[in-house]
């Protein structure tokens, strides 16, 4: 981990599958993730129990997936030569995934609350989950950062009919971090969401929720996560 009084710089990367470098990013990804799952393990709905039990070639093909893009925030150090600031040097101290472009049907929670969404050749919808930021390094803006990084990728999607793109991202009951955080970067509330809609929301719908097999149907079926979404218009 780096140390907070050395003097960084600080830049968002997208994660690239076709990197000839992947698998060491793949294994530098695992890492971030179980830091985070052990410092953190309430901001998630995967548990450290169950995620420690991957190598780093299981990580690889969670990252391979289709509609997934990961966003790593690295610390650049000042005596690091600028030649070798990239994703591959330096401490990995953030991150944040994009899963994206989602189909409508796919998308739209319809018992929700949240609005409908436009069809899929007027609107690109994306869903955002698991942003982390190194307890070392937080208060630099750094989460903001990752965001922006992520909706500017997304952002190329703005072509031919597509009039405007739609972000969405489910905060967990009690969290109050993420809608500050999205709500300053212009996310409002617009629903609610239950525990398997947020599993599958976020990627994960065949893991179990925060690694407990077995949840009764009342609690699945509670609306309880909060939805926060965010368009912008061409």
């Amino acid at each position: 981990m780096a140390s907070s009084s050395e003097e960084f710089t600080y830049k968002s990367y997208r994660l690239d599958p076709k990197s000839p470098n992947f698998q060491f990013l793949a294994g530098k990804y695992a890492a971030i993730s179980l830091q985070a799952l052990s410092t953190d393990p309430g901001s998630f709905g995967v548990a450290y129990s169950t995620e420690s039990t991957l190598g780093a070639s299981e990580y690889a093909i969670r990252l391979s997936r289709p509609n997934i893009d990961v966003f790593i925030c690295v610390a650049h150090a000042a005596s690091l030569a600028s030649e070798l600031h990239d994703i591959e040097h330096g401490h990995w101290i953030g991150m944040v995934t994009q899963v994206g472009p989602t189909p409508k049907e796919v998308f739209w929670l319809r018992d929700s609350g949240a609005p409908e969404p436009l069809d899929d050749e007027l609107e690109t919808k994306w869903h955002h989950t698991g942003l982390w930021v190194d307890p070392a390094h937080r208060r630099k803006g750094i989460s903001s950062q990752l965001i922006k990084a992520a909706l500017e990728h997304a952002a190329k999607t703005l072509t031919g009919t597509v009039q405007q793109t739609r972000f969405r991202l489910f905060a967990a009951p009690g969290n109050e971090g993420s809608p500050g955080l999205y709500g300053s970067l212009g996310f409002t509330h617009v629903g609610k969401c239950t525990i398997p809609e947020a599993m599958a929301g976020n990627g994960n719908a065949t893991y179990p929720f925060r690694g407990i097999e077995k949840w009764s149907e009342e609690e699945l079926q509670r609306r309880e996560g909060v939805i926060l979404e965010k368009v912008i218009v061409k």
